[in-house]
This record gives C-alpha cells, sequence and structure tokens, in this order.
C-alpha cells in the first residue's frame, strides 16, 4: 500500500490552483489533534500514563469528543472512498505537524492527499484558487480562530470564480453561535451553490429556525436586506462497519471483565447533566431487577466522566440499592469502545440534550447488531426504526425558556443547558416495558440485531456518506458554473491596524522619509557579516534575499551618488539616502511581495540597526 503524497505548499508553477479542475478543499480544526493520545491508547502502564499526560495537556479534550470522532472519521471517509482526484488538507500553521502525522499512519492508497498551510495563502496570489468545492467538516474548534468565515474569504480573496463552501454543523444550541458564526455567515457573500450541510432532518429545521430568527432580527434592527442564499442539506455522519460490527460477545466479556450470563444495558457517551440525566433511570433498573429475580441484570455506564455528575448518579444508586447492577467505566479508548459496543445485549440512551443532533453511538451500537432503546428526540428518530432496529421512548418539552434569554451571556451556555435538559422528559413506562420485552425475547433481539446491522452499512457506513458528500459536490460545482462572483460581504472585522494604532509610536515613517544604510547594513552587503542577527531563522514574516536586495539598493545608490556628485565631507559619502517610496517601488518590481509587504522588510532592517532614519 503506497503512501499519501504529501507536500506543505503546492506546487510553484501552479500558485494554488488545482492541476485539474477535480480537487476538493478540506480545512482541519486544530481541535483534532486533542482527542488522538486518548483515542487510540492500549491498557497498559505507558499507555495509562501517556493518556494522563494528554488529558493534562488538553484537558476539555473529553468535552469535544464526540463531535471532534465525527469529523475525524468523516475526513477519513471522504479520503479513502471519495472520487476526486485531489484532495488538499487545509491547515493553519500550529496544526501542520499533527496533520502530517495523521496522514503518515493513514497511508490512503489511491488518493492524492496534499497538506497546505494557511502561510501560503498570500496578498500578492493571483486570483487563481479554484477546487472543486470546499468543505469545512469542524467550523468552530480551531482554538485560536473561528474558522467559519475563513472559507468565505478564501473564495472572495483568492478566487475569480464562485465554487462551493460546504460547511457540517453538528451541534447548534450554543448561544454564541447566533452572533459568532450565524451572524458571521449572513454577513459573507453566500451563492446559491453554498450548503450547510446537517447530520438530521431536525437538526435542518433547527438551523432554518434559527436563520430566520437571526436574518429577522439583524435585518429589523440594522435596515439591511441581507439572507443567506445557500442551501441546507442533510447528509448523515458515519463509522468504520468494519471496526463496529457483530462479535462472539462471550470472549468480549472475558476481556472486559463482564459475566457472561448478565443482560447488559449499554449507556455509552459523555457522562453529565449537559449529555442526558441518567438518575430518573435508575428506579427503572430497580423494577426491573426485582422484575427479574432470575435474571442477572446489569447497567453498563461508559463514556468520558464530569466527576461531580458520576459522583452524584453513584450516590443515588446507592441509595436506591442498585449499585451492585451498575458498572461504571470510565474513558475508554477506541478499541474497548469498540468490544464494549459488541459485548452488550441492548443500548440505551436517554438524551435530552439540545446539543445532540444526531447521536454517533447509536450507529455504533446499531452497526454491532445491538438493539436500541433510546429517546423519541432530534436525530434519534431518524435513526431507529421504531420496532425494526429498536425502540423509540416518547419525549415531553413545553415552552419554557423566555426567562434564559440572556442567563447564556451572564453564567454561561452550560447553565442554559442544564435547565432546558431537566425540563425535558422521557416516558419510564415505557422504558421500562420495551426492556422488559427485550430481556423476555431473545427471537425478538436477535430480529432486532440483524436489522440494525443491514441498517447501519447501507446508510451509515463510511463508504455510503463519502458517495453521498461526492454526489452532493458534483452538483454544487454545476450550480457554480453558472454563477457570476460578486461582493457584498459586510466587511466589519477587518483591522485597519495602522489607522487605530499609528499615534502610539513617536516618528511616523513616511513615503518622503529618508533612509541610510548603517555599517552593520554594509558589512552584510560587503560579505563581512554572513547572516542576519534578530529572530530570522524562527519567525516567517520577513525573507532574507528581500533583505539583502533592499541593502543593496542602497549601498548602490550611495556609489552612484557619491561618483555624480562629490561630497563634501566623509560622512555625506556614507549617508546618501534613498526614500521610503523609492525602495518600495524598486523591491516591487523585482518581487512578487506587496506594498505594505516591502515597508514591512524595510521596517525590519530599520528594527535591527541595518538601516537607520535621519532627517
Amino acid at each position: 500500500m503506497s503512501s499519501a503524497i504529501l507536500s506543505t505548499k503546492l506546487p510553484s508553477s501552479c500558485g494554488l490552483h488545482s492541476d485539474d479542475g477535480d480537487s476538493v478543499a478540506i480545512f482541519l480544526s486544530d481541535k483534532l489533534r486533542s482527542a488522538d493520545a486518548i483515542r487510540m491508547r492500549s491498557n497498559n502502564f505507558v499507555s495509562r500514563l501517556t493518556n494522563a499526560a494528554a488529558r493534562r495537556v488538553f484537558p476539555h479534550a473529553a468535552d469535544v469528543r464526540g463531535h471532534v470522532i465525527a469529523a475525524d472519521v468523516l475526513v477519513d471517509a471522504i479520503l479513502r472512498y471519495g472520487t476526486s482526484s485531489n484532495y488538499e488538507l487545509f491547515v493553519y500553521p500550529w496544526g501542520k505537524s499533527a496533520a502530517l502525522n495523521k496522514l503518515e499512519l493513514k497511508r490512503y492508497s489511491t488518493r492524492h492527499v496534499r497538506l497546505t498551510c494557511s502561510e501560503d495563502f498570500g496578498a500578492t496570489h493571483a486570483r487563481n484558487y479554484f477546487p472543486r468545492a470546499w468543505f469545512t467538516p469542524l467550523p468552530t474548534d480551531s482554538i485560536y480562530v473561528s474558522g467559519i468565515e475563513l472559507p468565505y474569504r478564501i473564495r472572495s480573496n483568492f478566487s475569480s470564480s464562485v465554487y462551493p463552501i460546504t460547511t457540517l454543523f453538528h451541534g447548534l444550541s450554543t448561544h454564541g453561535m447566533l452572533y459568532h458564526y450565524f451572524l458571521r455567515i449572513l454577513l459573507e457573500t453566500t451563492y446559491a451553490a453554498d450548503s450547510i450541510i446537517c447530520p438530521s432532518r431536525a437538526s435542518r429545521q433547527a438551523l432554518e429556525n434559527i436563520f430566520d430568527h437571526v436574518t429577522e432580527e439583524f435585518n429589523r434592527h440594522s435596515g439591511a436586506q441581507t439572507h443567506y442564499e445557500g442551501r441546507i442539506d442533510v447528509i448523515p455522519l458515519c463509522i468504520d462497519t468494519e471496526k463496529f460490527r457483530p462479535q462472539d460477545k462471550a470472549p468480549l466479556r472475558r476481556r472486559l471483565k463482564l459475566p457472561q450470563n448478565a443482560f447488559v444495558i449499554l449507556y455509552l457517551g459523555k457522562l453529565s447533566l449537559l449529555k442526558a440525566d441518567l438518575c430518573p433511570f435508575i428506579p427503572v433498573l430497580k423494577a426491573l431487577t426485582a422484575q427479574n429475580p432470575f435474571r442477572h441484570i446489569l447497567w453498563v455506564v461508559a463514556g468520558t466522566d464530569d466527576s461531580r455528575y458520576v459522583s452524584l448518579f453513584q450516590a443515588y444508586a446507592n441509595e436506591a440499592g442498585v449499585s451492585h447492577h451498575i458498572r461504571t467505566l470510565l474513558n475508554l479508548s477506541d478499541e474497548e469502545k469498540q468490544q464494549l459496543m459488541a459485548a452488550a445485549d441492548v443500548f440505551f440512551s436517554p438524551s435530552d440534550s439540545l446539543e445532540e443532533s444526531f447521536g454517533l453511538t447509536l450507529i455504533e451500537a446499531m452497526a454491532c447488531g445491538v438493539p436500541q432503546v433510546v429517546g423519541d428526540w432530534s436525530g434519534y428518530r431518524e435513526i431507529v426504526v421504531h420496532g425494526q432496529t429498536g425502540f423509540l421512548l416518547p419525549t415531553y418539552w413545553s415552552s419554557c425558556q423566555d426567562d434564559l434569554r440572556d442567563t447564556g451571556q451572564l453564567n454561561g451556555t452550560n447553565s442554559d443547558h442544564l435547565c432546558l435538559g431537566q425540563s425535558v422528559a422521557i416516558d419510564l413506562g415505557k422504558c421500562r416495558e420495551y426492556l422488559q420485552r427485550l430481556i423476555d425475547n431473545t427471537e425478538l433481539r436477535n430480529e432486532l440485531a440483524c436489522c440494525s446491522r443491514v441498517r447501519a452499512v447501507r446508510l451509515y457506513s463510511m463508504e455510503s456518506v463519502a458517495k453521498q458528500y461526492e454526489e452532493l459536490w458534483t452538483e454544487l460545482a454545476g450550480v457554480a458554473r453558472s454563477i457570476q462572483p460578486r461582493h457584498t460581504a459586510i466587511r466589519f472585522d477587518q483591522p485597519r491596524y495602522y489607522s487605530f494604532f499609528g499615534h502610539y509610536a513617536s516618528v511616523a515613517i513616511s513615503d518622503e522619509t529618508p533612509l541610510h544604510i548603517t555599517p552593520s547594513g554594509k558589512q552584510i552587503v560587503d560579505g563581512q557579516q554572513r547572516t542576519f542577527s534578530g529572530p530570522l531563522a524562527s519567525v516567517n514574516v520577513v525573507d532574507e534575499t528581500v533583505l539583502r536586495r533592499l541593502l543593496e539598493k542602497l549601498q548602490r545608490s550611495s556609489c552612484v551618488n557619491t561618483d555624480s556628485v562629490k561630497p563634501t565631507t566623509a560622512e555625506a559619502h556614507d549617508n546618501l539616502p534613498l526614500e521610503m517610496k523609492q525602495l518600495v517601488e524598486f523591491l516591487c518590481e523585482q518581487t512578487t511581495l506587496s506594498t505594505d509587504g516591502v515597508k514591512r522588510h524595510v521596517m525590519w532592517l530599520i528594527k535591527n540597526g541595518y538601516i537607520e532614519v535621519r532627517s
């Protein structure tokens, strides 16, 4: 199996332009690196120690694990099963090393995969960047920048044609998204060829509601007539159905130290009130154990932990007298998670969170041939086929949010989600009824298991979902070909640094400011000093070749001037100047740098004592 073709920037002969017009640009979020050590660890001592260290370095990795995994697997699916001839992975400089490591481990056999860093996009590049489509699978999770506006800016600044921009949203309920993400999209230039992708019809409806609200409020208060001109499509998330698959439960249970004769009910996910409150199920478990005195009912609660909630949950279980029917397993690796899924008899999830737009663990259980008993909530109802792959539990909610309009700004999003999650109820009577039916009927469990596996492979496999993305990009690219670009975005967030802060300096360097080469500068030109001083090697803000050209220009100018006009003093011989604008005009003709780029090089030489300013 051959390794992927990697390059940190595209060939200079084609600038930033796709070789054949069939490339897909994919933005890799910085967050993808934070979960790797946690997901891929094994059970040996060194791995556990490494895992503990990773959690110290990335203390919030567990908090983002679900949607980070979803994005990671989706990118993997596209690179493995996509039909485009080229895939260009776009990263910020701080994520380049982690992205290279990922690609070297994956070794995609038939794909031309290239890594492009954001610093490869410069103001002097020709407007010829034209991928078949752009895809952002995780738009909100760089620790430095939001990322949501990035593809629109690149298209506006570096392309003379329209190409599709597609963005996956997995989770829509954070209050800050209204301003920082959805309003930003409204203010960018969007086209009919753009698409926001939701993993479920329920989340698409929610997103339509959100856009209606943000658009109406912004236009009403600003007098604008802006709106999102793209479309909203639905493509589910995917899993590796070769890793999540039915297996013989006996050896798995021995490995996981689970009793062979137990009826294992599994909850796997984030253990937090913000994800799903498990405490209401404890009375149901108590009733099931009383109703089945000759069966060993075991509830395995597994996932990433919120220590405060886990303590509360365990205390409640002890008080109810069912703690011996509960096994808690925390912070599993991917391998342990796959084994646990396949070892269970039924998967149970009472999700009551607004953040839940799909249900990745449901399709993992489904692929393992494990029936699901879950709340009829959000995207869950689109995954589970009631009576065929599992059972949906009725959920109840009421409009009770008016006093929470500003609490997210004051107390944080978690306070809102906590209040709202506690106002969502699940039918516990139906929960007990359906679980008892599965306990009693082995044949029913087997039928649901078979249907689950078939549905998972058909709808949620990596190959199936990658195909849907490729079909969408093909359709949108056809739409884009008939669109003429326009520039209507509202640019309120492009800083004018010198206009804002120019008064900080005591002297302003203008185009007419005379500049002189210093003795240190002459030593560089004459070869007496081979390298520049200062942190030139550690930063990527100046080009040494350009610096030398500037100094050589000043040196030559001094020699020419002294030949034509005889100096009256030795000082005049050494200090005949050139104005800033003369240096800028010269270098702009010699290089591809912008005017401001040349000025920054001049200022760097002044900063480090190779040029000086004299009146």
